[in-house]
């Protein structure tokens, strides 16, 4: 029993003098690494250096008073665009003794929905005039390759010395064209009443629209006689001189040596830049020199009342009286222009009365954007 106590008692001593050994190696360890002096800590102590960012932070708020407010001025333009001026491209000095297309004046326009061919045609001639003109034409994509082509289409009257525009209405299946060829088949040249320099345009405008952009001018009738059925075309220009918009209109009558105002809604190649407006009139098939006016005295124009603003619309009234006291007046026209201090014109209001009774008076009544 002594020995086996003995032999424990052992065991525990020795037991303790291992546990004493590590601690002391521990200590020395540590001691010496103090001694030696490890700088492993320190990377810790140097940690405050990634604040030092923070007290750059200001840079970013430099960046902060770029609100970009600089871009503001990109709302300008739209100022311009309201009613901007632009110059007429006279329509002088043709060559030739035919009906031809006039180089430079032939071009593809591509809104949101469709594609339209533009080209003009021109008569040399001061003698005579080109009727009812058919023309043919092909289309190709931008590889060249033809994507359409059609037969049978038919220009306005080309009187003596004038221009004349047309405007190709392309299918879906010219849609991606990028030019076309167009072949003219001018007939005969026939007599004309009139030549293109008796009907002038002056004050052309170009006013912008995100769904309806227009041109205006004021269209002369230099004759001592109506005409009638007049047909005026328009084509819009960038900056190089590109075709990028084109659109027609026609004008019921103008009375001798006078004017009237004549608008035509364009159709603009999708984010084009208008720099001007070149307006080409010339006939119709149906129009006429000269007009019955045995029975234009019996109506006329009466007071007419002040405009009004109302929101984005100017509204007036105005008066129509029949002196006749036999007889009604029927299927009466009018057509109303307004301009501004320069003779700008700004809008025409046209539309027809059904009747006035023998001896009555009606009023119209006028809205104008």
């Amino acid at each position: 029993m002594s020995k086996i106590f003995t032999n424990r008692k052992r065991g525990i001593i020795l037991i303790f003098a291992l546990i004493t050994a590590l601690l002391v190696t521990s200590v020395s360890c540590n001691l010496l690494n103090f001694i030696i002096g490890d700088d492993e800590p320190e990377p810790v102590v140097e940690e405050p250096i990634v604040e030092e960012p923070v007290a750059d932070e200001p840079v970013v708020n430099e960046e902060i008073e770029e609100p970009v407010q600089q871009e503001d001025p990109v709302d300008e333009p739209v100022q311009e665009e309201v009613q901007e001026p632009v110059q007429q491209q006279p329509s002088t000095n043709l060559t030739g003794d035919e009906l031809y297309l006039v180089e430079g004046k032939q071009g593809i326009v591509k809104d949101e929905y469709y594609t339209y061919g533009v080209f003009v045609a021109g008569n040399p001639r001061n003698d005579c005039m080109y009727d009812y003109v058919q023309y043919d034409y092909v289309a190709y994509d931008a590889s060249g390759n033809e994507v359409y082509s059609e037969t049978g289409g038919y220009l306005e009257t080309a009187l003596p010395g004038a221009q004349v525009v047309e405007v190709v209405y392309f299918p879906d299946e010219a849609k991606d064209a990028a030019s076309f060829d167009v072949v003219l088949s001018p007939g005969e040249c026939t007599a004309a009443p009139t030549t293109a320099s008796t009907l002038t345009i002056s004050n052309p405008m170009y006013y912008a629209d995100e769904f309806f952009p227009f041109a205006s001018a004021i269209l002369n009738n230099d004759l001592d006689d109506y005409q009638t059925d007049v047909f005026v075309g328009a084509i819009a220009y960038d900056t190089a001189g590109a075709i990028v918009g084109v659109g027609t209109s026609y004008v019921a009558q103008i009375f001798p040596n006078d004017y009237t105002g004549v608008e035509v809604y364009l159709n603009l190649t999708e984010n084009a830049v208008v720099d001007s407006i070149e307006f080409l009139p010339t006939h119709s098939y149906f129009s006429e020199i000269g007009m019955d006016t045995s029975y234009f005295d019996t109506v006329y124009f009466g007071e007419d009342l002040p405009w009004v603003q109302i929101e984005d619309s100017y509204e007036t009234v105005f008066y129509l009286i029949n002196d006749n006291t036999t007889q009604a007046a029927t299927d009466i026209e009018y057509r109303m222009t307004i301009v501004d201090e320069n003779n700008n014109v700004l809008s025409v209001e046209s539309g027809w009365v059904d009747f006035i009774l023998p001896g009555d008076v009606t009023p119209v009544y006028i809205s104008a954007n």
